[in-house]
């Protein structure tokens, strides 16, 4: 058997290809293909890798046409805060000098996961067994940090209500 790997670095991501050949035939028996995020938590959907604080435009159109948009002027920032829906999550921006860049994921059923495998309506169980326990808890909420970002869930009765990657910008 031969392996070929290929790494590319492009916008602080990391992506592997493994694949795999049978020595005589040369097909292809596995392909395996993954994105290495450089820093915090990230989502991804539709191979596209989310991370806060990151340029929003790019990242909203290789995702394509949301469901839906929304805008209205920023509380905390000069411009507008936006709101693109897509299925099973919604991303928000917020305004910098020249561009937008993401402030938050929230996914919103589960049809999503993060990119560990936790979803809405896991137990509290696996979230500690996936990301374990040290974590900020105040009430219901449980907050991971990583580099400049958190990932938050609600847990009620041992359950996860809700899930949103945010910065530590806002």
């Amino acid at each position: 058997k031969e392996k070929i790997i290929n790494l590319t670095m492009s916008n602080n991501h990391l992506s592997c290809c493994f694949c795999f050949f049978h020595s005589k035939a040369h097909h292809i028996f596995a392909l395996y293909s993954s994105t290495i995020v450089r820093e915090g938590y990230a989502f991804i959907s539709k191979d596209v890798v989310i991370e806060m604080d990151e340029e929003a435009a790019p990242i909203i159109e290789a995702l394509g046409e949301p469901l839906s948009y929304f805008e209205a002027a920023s509380c905390a920032f000069e411009g507008l805060d936006k709101i693109y829906t897509y299925s099973g999550f919604e991303i928000n921006t917020y305004p910098g000098k020249d561009k937008d860049y993401i402030s938050s994921v929230i996914l919103k059923d589960d049809s999503v996961t993060t990119v560990e495998g936790v979803a809405i309506g896991d137990s509290k169980e696996k979230l500690e067994q996936v990301y374990g326990t040290e974590c900020t808890v105040e009430e219901n909420l449980m907050i991971y940090e990583k580099d400049d970002m958190k990932l938050r869930f609600i847990v009620k009765d041992g359950v996860i209500e809700a899930i949103e990657y945010v910065s530590n910008v806002l």
